[in-house]
C-alpha cells in the first residue's frame, strides 16, 4: 500500500482488509505483529491499536510480502546461509563474528531459512525479531549484508575504534542519507542498542537510594521516598521532564548469560570441554577443575558432577569490604604518620625532649623545632580535648594540665614559668576553637542529620561522641547561637575606659604627667622634650 494519502477511502478500505487477514493470526493474547513504520513487525498489538498506527505512522516500505500475517515467503536459494559473510570484503575476525550472531540465531530459533514459519515461534520470545532482522535485507537488492549483521559489524568497529556516541550518530545520518530510501539502517545510536539489546546481553536498572538503604524493587517498587532515612527518590525538578533518579543499580542477569552460552552450538561445546574433551593429568593443572576445589565438589555431590553441562560458578572476593572500613570510595586523609617524624628526632636526641624556648617578651616560641611544637599542639588537642566541652573557658582544669604534660614528654618546656604556661594555654586555646569549627564545616557538607552521623570527621575515633556532635550542631540552640554571632559581626563594642584611666591615673604619680597650672592643660613628660595638650 504505497498511496500517499492515509486519510483516502482507499487506504482505510486497505486497511480493513489487513486487519481481516490478521485477525487469522493471532497470538494467544490476540495480539500480532504490528508493520506500521514506527513497530516495523518488532511489537505485538492488539488490532485496533494496529489500526491506528497503521492510519498514523503507514506501512513499512520493506514490509511487502506479509509473511508475519499469513502470506508465504517465496524461497530464495543461496541467500540464507551466507548473510553479511563475503570475503572479499571483510577479514576472518569480522566474518566470524557476523558468522556467531547468524549461529546463534540459528541455535536458538531453529535454521534461518526463509519458508519458516515465524508466527508458530513464539516460545522463543524477543528471538522472533531478531530473527526478522537477519532476514531483512539492508537495502533492496543487498546480498552481502542483512540489516542485522551490517549492524553488528558497525557497533564492533565503533568498539575497536573508541568512537564516541556522538560520532556514531553522525555516522549514522549519513549512511542514511547515502544508502537508497528503503534501507534498514537505524538513525541513531540509541535505536542501534534497541535493536541489539534482544541478544541477552542487556541489564536492569534498579533505582536506588541516594544512601544506598534500600533498592526501589519488589514492595519498594512504587514508593517515592527511601523507607528507611526518607531521602527523595528522584532528584528535584520542579515537575518538568522526566524523573531522574538519585541513584541507579544496573543488574546484569545471571541467567540469560548462561543460556546464552548454550544457544550456540560453538560456546555449548566448549562448556562441555571439561567433561568430554579434557586430558587429565596427574600433577599438572591446566583447568579449574584440575584443582583440589573441583575434585571435592565432586565427590561432595555426584549427581551433579555427572552432567557435563551443569555450571560452577566461582566468586572472587578481591576487594569485597562487608563493613565499609575500607571502602575505596572515602577519601584519603592526612595524618596516618603524624607523629613518627617527631618520635624519630626524639629518638635521634638520645630519647630527651627537643630543646625550645619561649620568649617571655611575647610568649613566642623561637628554636628550629618550632613548627613541630606547634604541629604537636593540634594533634594533642584533637586526641585528647573532650568531645562534649563547647568553650576553652568550659575546659576543665584537669583536661587541660593533662595535655600540656603530653606536650612536655616530648618538648624540653619549664612549665613552672608563666609566660610558658601561659603560651602554651593560648595556643592549644586557638587549636580547640579551630579545631570546634573544621568538626561544624564537616557537619554541614551533608543535608541531612542522619548522613552526617554515618560520616565523622576524622579526628572523631567515637561514634557516640559524633553523634552527640550532630545533635548539638542540629539543635535549634546551637542555631540560635550561630545567628546571634552573625548579627553580632561588624557592630562596634562597647569601650570600657576605666583601664585607660587607670593608666593615667598611674602615669600621673610616677610624674611622667603633669598638670600646667598656667593653661589648665595636660602636659607629657617624654625623652627629650614635652608634648602638651
Amino acid at each position: 500500500m504505497w498511496l500517499p494519502n492515509r486519510l483516502s477511502r482507499d487506504y482505510v478500505e486497505g486497511v480493513k482488509s489487513f486487519i481481516q487477514v490478521a485477525k487469522e493470526h493471532l497470538r494467544w493474547d490476540n495480539k500480532t505483529r504490528c508493520p506500521c513504520r514506527d513497530c516495523q513487525n518488532a511489537r505485538f498489538n492488539d488490532l485496533l491499536t494496529i489500526e491506528r498506527h497503521l492510519i498514523r505512522f503507514g506501512f513499512s516500505r520493506s514490509y511487502q510480502k506479509w509473511i508475519f500475517h499469513g502470506e508465504e515467503h517465496e524461497s530464495q536459494p543461496n541467500e540464507q546461509n551466507d548473510i553479511g559473510v563475503d570475503t572479499e570484503i571483510v577479514d576472518a575476525t569480522d566474518a566470524d563474528i557476523l558468522n556467531e550472531v547468524v549461529d546463534a540465531l540459528n541455535d536458538a530459533c531453529g535454521h534461518i531459512d526463509n519458508d519458516i514459519n515465524l508466527e508458530e515461534s513464539t516460545t522463543h520470545g524477543k528471538f522472533d525479531y531478531l530473527l526478522g532482522e537477519a532476514n531483512k535485507e539492508l537495502y533492496p537488492g543487498c546480498k552481502k549484508f542483512s540489516a542485522l549483521t551490517f549492524l553488528v559489524k558497525l557497533m564492533h568497529i565503533k568498539v575497536l575504534n573508541r568512537w564516541s556516541d556522538k560520532s556514531f550518530d553522525m555516522l549514522l545520518q549519513v549512511l542514511v542519507d547515502a544508502f537508497p530510501e528503503r534501507s534498514n539502517i537505524p538513525k541513531t545510536y540509541y535505536d542501534a542498542k534497541k535493536m541489539l539489546r534482544d541478544l541477552g546481553l542487556g541489564y536492569d536498572s534498579i533505582h536506588a537510594c541516594k544512601y544506598d538503604c534500600a533498592l526501589f524493587w519488589k514492595e519498594n517498587e512504587t514508593l517515592d521516598k527511601c523507607p528507611v532515612c526518607d531521602e527523595p527518590r528522584y532528584k528535584f525538578c520542579n515537575g518538568k521532564g522526566k524523573k531522574i533518579p538519585q541513584k541507579v543499580l544496573r543488574h546484569f542477569p545471571l541467567k540469560s548469560r548462561l543460556q546464552r552460552l548454550f544457544m550456540s552450538r560453538h560456546t555449548a561445546s566448549d562448556m562441555r570441554w571439561h567433561k568430554e574433551k579434557r586430558i587429565s593429568e596427574e600433577g599438572v593443572l591446566r583447568h579449574p577443575a584440575d584443582s583440589e576445589a573441583w575434585k571435592d565438589m565432586d565427590t561432595q555431590f555426584p549427581w551433579f558432577s555427572q552432567e557435563p553441562r551443569n555450571v560452577r560458578l566461582g566468586l572472587a572476593t578481591d576487594g569485597f569490604n562487608p563493613f565499609g572500613s575500607m571502602t575505596p570510595n572515602k577519601r584519603n586523609v592526612r595524618g596516618k604518620t603524624r607523629g613518627v617524624i617527631l618520635d624519630k628526632l626524639i629518638e635521634a636526641n638520645g630519647g630527651k625532649p627537643l630543646p625550645i624556648t619561649i620568649k617571655p617578651s611575647d610568649g613566642k616560641q623561637t628554636g628550629k623545632y618550632c613548627e613541630k611544637l606547634s604541629n604537636e599542639i593540634g594533634l594533642t588537642v584533637r586526641q585528647h580535648a573532650p568531645i562534649r566541652v563547647e568553650k576553652w573557658k568550659q575546659m576543665p582544669r584537669a583536661e587541660i594540665n593533662t595535655m600540656l604534660d603530653r606536650i612536655k614528654e616530648k618538648f624540653a618546656l619549664d612549665l613552672t614559668q608563666e609566660h610558658v604556661k601561659k603560651s602554651l594555654e593560648k595556643q592549644l586555646s586557638d587549636r580547640f576553637r579551630n579545631w570546634r569549627c573544621d568538626l561544624h564545616k564537616h557537619f554541614k557538607k551533608f543535608p541531612t542529620v542522619v548522613e552526617a552521623k554515618r560520616n565523622p570527621h576524622e579526628s572523631v575515633s567515637n561514634q557516640e561522641d559524633w553523634d552527640y556532635l550532630c545533635d548539638r550542631f542540629s539543635s535549634e540552640e546551637f542555631k540560635e547561637k550561630i545567628m546571634d554571632n552573625r548579627r553580632n559581626v561588624g557592630r562596634p563594642k562597647d569601650f570600657d575606659h576605666s583601664d585607660a584611666m587607670s593608666s593615667c591615673i598611674d602615669k600621673l604619680s610616677s610624674g611622667s604627667i603633669a598638670v600646667d597650672e598656667e593653661t589648665n592643660g595636660i602636659v607629657v613628660v617624654c625623652q627629650g622634650g614635652r608634648l602638651s595638650g
